[in-house]
């Protein structure tokens, strides 16, 4: 029987941003160009999954 569940809606568990700040990395340097960690942080950095590839799809002409 399940008593509790826990969400960690804000990486206080488990730090995901740096997993997706070098995927976002990775996939801009697939394509020649680079994604610094700044602009990660202003502009990525606590937004939803779909907002973020609609942003680097734009933002990289991809």
């Amino acid at each position: 029987m399940i008593k509790a569940v826990i969400f960690d809606l804000d990486g206080i568990i488990i730090d995901t941003e740096v997993i997706s700040y070098q995927l976002f990395k990775d996939i801009a340097g697939q394509y020649g160009h680079e994604f610094i960690l700044d602009n990660y942080i202003q502009n990525y950095s606590g937004r939803t999954a779909v907002a973020n590839i609609n942003r680097i799809i734009k933002e990289f002409d991809l």
